[in-house]
């Protein structure tokens, strides 16, 4: 059985809080500005970015959109850019808290402390008669890329292919 290290659930809302003060005093500062081209390009930069979100809690079980969610505040922070497309629904995946974990920990792996990655790619699609949830992390140049033999028996476990 794998156990999912949750990510700071109330940390998550604390930042989701944040960023909505935010985005409403940048608003409120262009409308004063009277720059009103700005501010429309501004809601919908950030409304893709919340349509992003939405994907993410609505196509996966919820421990996998905790986790990515968590995920893509934090390369967004870092300005590093999280790319979410879903044709496929996971949301009933039977086993969304080993596939959770194994997410949490690739994402350590492959972003750590001194993130490599110089954008993400997250996708779920049909092929076939599977269903592929695909992570993409295009490494930097001048960075290496992490080991992850060590996820393949977590992988074993949910079960899941790591290629």
């Amino acid at each position: 059985m794998v156990e999912l290290l949750w990510p700071d659930w109330p940390r998550l809302v604390q930042l989701q809080r944040h960023d909505f003060l935010n985005h409403l005093q940048v608003l409120g500062a262009l409308v004063q500005m009277d720059k009103r081209d700005r501010a429309l390009a501004y809601i919908a930069s950030v409304s893709q970015d919340l349509d992003q979100e939405r994907l993410l809690a609505r196509y996966l079980p919820s421990e996998v959109g905790l986790v990515l969610m968590s995920w893509f505040h934090r390369l967004r922070s870092l300005e590093i850019p999280v790319k979410v497309d879903f044709t496929a629904d996971f949301s009933t995946f039977p086993r969304g808290a080993g596939l959770g974990a194994l997410l949490a920990e690739l994402l350590n792996l492959l972003l750590g402390d001194e993130p490599a990655a110089a954008e993400v790619r997250i996708s779920g699609f049909d092929q076939g008669s599977e269903q592929v949830l695909e992570l993409r992390v295009l490494i930097r140049h001048d960075k290496a890329l992490p080991d992850i033999s060590a996820l393949e028996a977590l992988a074993r476990d949910i079960p899941v292919r790591l290629s």
